[in-house]
């Protein structure tokens, strides 16, 4: 069985810059895409890199499985994060690398 599918906008319809929604609750083997959202007047590029020292148990090498390094420069590129099954319950926040200082973060919350 297969899990929901969300999708966070990066950069907001009305050109800010941020994630939206900001926090999404979801279940372990929902899939959340991360859509570059633009319009272009907006700052690209973006990612989406989870926060090591912030998901449940301080788990880094989850942390990475689910981040995004690679910089997303054009409106409508994406990539998908699926949480796995075992995912543990609890708050996994995380950021876009270069806007993170202007408040590009956001977080997901998996509920057990």
């Amino acid at each position: 069985m297969s899990g929901a599918y969300y999708t966070i906008k990066m950069g907001t319809d009305s050109g800010m810059l941020r994630f939206e929604p900001a926090e999404l609750t979801i279940k372990p083997g929902d899939t959340v895409k991360f859509v570059h959202n633009g319009p272009q007047d907006v700052v690209p590029p973006y990612n989406a890199v989870f926060d090591p020292t912030g998901v449940p148990n301080g788990d880094k090498a989850l942390a990475r499985e689910l981040s995004h390094y690679k910089m997303l420069f054009d409106v409508g590129e994406s990539y998908e994060t699926t949480f796995p099954l075992d995912a543990p319950p609890g708050t996994y926040p995380y950021y876009s690398q270069p806007q993170q200082k202007g408040g590009m973060v956001g977080k997901i919350i998996v509920e057990g």
